[in-house]
């Protein structure tokens, strides 16, 4: 019921009602769970639906189904699989009200328009963007050492860049400062990490 009143504010002139359900959320990867493009996957309870992950193709497939689907994988095989990719995950890697968008990729990932009409947030998102007002990003690390807790800082010598936002023993999630994505090593706690970013990946001085 929270999460309906939170998500009403952002219903603005559509006319839609907004309310908790019971559908089981799954996702399958390694390949098109389908034999066919389109196909339904195999395994799929009646009146489920499957729907290619928009941010990346190696994400896989999302499925919402009025029961769960039979599983072959676990939720840390789907952690791995995530932090291998890059892909931020909610309230894991990102802080309520606070990270920016486009700091965590969403625009090279397809969650954000350039051409779509008036939405909230709209107007920083653009400033951002077009004012070349970025000084970090999300990136993937791998970690060597014990994980830190979320929040402890990142260091380059004596110098804090970043902030690890969320780690799963030996990768993890950071926030780093533009000028500490392609350090080989950093510091943080007592684990050195090691920065991975991702192909898809634009540097903003590489944007277009």
């Amino acid at each position: 019921a929270m999460l309906a009143q939170r998500l009403s504010r952002y219903r603005l002139r559509a006319r839609v009602a907004i309310a908790p359900t019971d559908m089981a959320v799954a996702v399958a990867w390694g390949g098109a769970p389908g034999a066919e493009p389109g196909a339904a996957p195999a395994g799929l309870p009646p009146g489920g639906i499957a729907a290619p992950d928009p941010r990346l193709p190696e994400a896989g497939w999302r499925l919402l189904c009025p029961a769960p689907p039979p599983a072959t994988a676990t939720p840390e095989d789907w952690q791995r699989h995530r932090l291998s990719l890059g892909l931020p995950d909610g309230s894991r890697d990102l802080e309520a009200e606070k990270t920016v968008l486009l700091e965590a990729g969403f625009d090279e990932l397809n969650g954000v328009s350039w051409t779509k009409g008036c939405y909230m947030g709209q107007e920083l998102t653009a400033r951002t963007r077009y004012r070349g007002l970025l000084k970090r990003r999300l990136v993937p690390v791998a970690i060597d050492g014990p994980p830190p807790a979320p929040g402890t800082p990142i260091l380059r010598g004596s110098a804090e860049v970043g902030t690890l936002r969320f780690a799963d023993g030996g990768a993890g999630m950071a926030v780093l400062r533009l000028e500490a994505l392609d350090e080989a090593a950093l510091s943080c706690g007592s684990a050195v990490l090691h920065p991975r970013v991702p192909a898809w990946m634009r540097k903003p001085e590489a944007a277009p």
